[in-house]
């Protein structure tokens, strides 16, 4: 979805310069809906549940700048990290960025910019991305999965052994292994 700021940045064009006296720094609001699908990180997509409304400010501040501040919210699939069953998780998020028309930074605002127009999906897609949660668990409890079998431990019990020996008393093993040969 791309939002149009003609309005905001010709306004602040003719102005020059936001330090200039005749400066009238104009604000609109816009309620967009990101039309993202999924989210993708680190080679993995995370798919979207729910797309909730995320409000825009934008201000003009004179010389082709505009100030971008707002919230939103979306609820991702995202896998837990013991026993890999989705959870959804809902993912907050605020932006608080400027843009800059004339000298757009060609790394970060390549993509973002399109003649006087903001791609939202480029513009939310970082402050997501810095918004997931480190850690996704099912619950504080979760018992994850069985390192022999694979079952989800929390649904179904097995008999796997899981004595796991202490990789620093390897040394001290094998010299018992030497004597009971």
């Amino acid at each position: 979805m791309k939002i149009d700021l003609s309005e905001l940045v010709v306004d602040s064009a003719r102005n020059k310069h936001s330090n200039d006296e005749g400066f009238v720094s104009k604000t609109k609001e816009f309620t967009v809906y990101p039309e993202m699908t999924t989210i993708a990180l680190k080679g993995v997509e995370y798919a979207i549940q729910d797309v909730g409304k995320t409000i825009l400010n934008v201000k003009s501040l004179g010389g082709n700048k505009v100030e971008i501040n707002g919230k939103g919210n979306i609820v991702l699939d995202i896998p837990c990290d013991r026993c890999l069953e989705c959870q959804s998780v809902d993912v907050t998020f605020e932006i608080d960025r400027e843009v800059d028309f004339n000298n757009p930074e060609p790394v970060e605002d390549e993509n973002l910019i399109d003649d006087n127009c903001i791609d939202v999906d480029v513009l939310l897609y970082p402050e997501i991305i810095m918004n997931l949660p480190m850690k996704t668990l099912c619950k504080e409890d979760c018992k994850g999965i069985c390192r022999a079998c694979g079952i989800n431990l929390n649904k179904q019990s097995c008999d796997c052994d899981t004595f796991v020996p202490d990789p620093r008393m390897a040394v001290i093993s094998d010299i018992f292994k030497q004597f009971n040969q």
